[in-house]
């Protein structure tokens, strides 16, 4: 996700975008991010994302304590 000014630009692992103008739409109901008027911003706000995952986070094993069950 990646954010200026009043945009909000959003792009999921499957390629599907959200883009939201929060100053004309502080709800964001309306995804913008078809919009060919865009693209430049979306470009522009793309240059934010990470360009490489995060580690995965531990499973719950693989810590040395646990109090789960112990009251």
């Amino acid at each position: 996700m990646a954010r200026a000014g009043c945009w909000r630009y959003i792009r999921y692992s499957d390629g599907s975008e959200e883009l939201y103008d929060r100053a004309a739409d502080p709800n964001e109901w309306k995804n913008l991010a078809s919009d060919p008027r865009h693209a430049a911003l979306k470009a522009s706000l793309a240059k934010y994302f990470p360009t490489r995952s995060a580690a995965p986070v531990p499973e719950r094993g693989a810590y040395d304590f646990d109090f789960a069950g112990n009251t």
